[in-house]
């Protein structure tokens, strides 16, 4: 959704939360990502969609329960678990599934496409793995917390680990470099072409 002003922003995400619309995403996390470029273009958004009231989900490198991920127990547990669906769940009853990417460069180059699909039946299960792959043992919950009304936003990620809520103040991720890989590139004005 393009806006043209701030003002305009924030009355467009105050019209959404007015209407009670739910908007949950499942993404990569750091450490089980494999392209350190689009984590930096991702991370500028983090704290604008969890202020607008978007559940945010980051997937973990190896899922805690494998029901619904739709991977093997093999493939989990030789490797990191990484997404690359583009699926979109409307009202649970009907479905984009999609192969481009929602970028400026995909947008010129690829000839890739989606479509979207009125299936209550097939809404709904995809709405279901949602929640499966969703589910703390195998996702982070990213929100954002303030010691103070005044303070800066504080990201925090939480799941479960062996059975117990874990809350972590710093990004996981699968080294100290390659956080500082992601951040250096964060800094350098890729967005159009992530």
């Amino acid at each position: 959704m393009a806006c043209d002003s701030p003002d305009k922003r924030q009355r467009v995400e105050s019209d959404q939360r007015a209407q009670q619309r739910q908007v949950r995403i499942l993404t990569t996390s750091l450490e089980s990502e494999n392209d350190p470029f689009a984590q930096s273009g991702y991370t500028h958004y983090r704290v604008t969609l969890l202020e607008a009231g978007v559940e945010l989900y980051e997937m973990r490198a190896r899922p805690g329960n494998r029901r619904g991920s739709g991977e093997s127990t093999q493939l989990t547990h030789s490797g990191n678990y990484s997404l690359h669906a583009k699926l979109m769940v409307f009202d649970r009853s009907a479905l984009f599934v999609g192969s481009m990417n929602y970028d400026q460069r995909s947008r010129r180059l690829n000839t890739e496409n989606g479509l979207i699909i009125h299936s209550t039946e097939l809404a709904s299960e995809t709405a279901r793995r949602f929640a499966a792959m969703s589910d703390p043992q195998n996702a982070y919950r990213v929100t954002l917390e303030r010691a103070a009304a005044d303070d800066p936003p504080q990201l925090r990620w939480t799941t479960l680990e062996a059975g117990h809520a874990l809350t972590l103040d710093s990004e996981p991720a699968r080294s100290e470099w390659q956080k500082l890989e992601v951040h250096f590139l964060a800094l350098l004005p890729l967005d159009r072409e992530l």
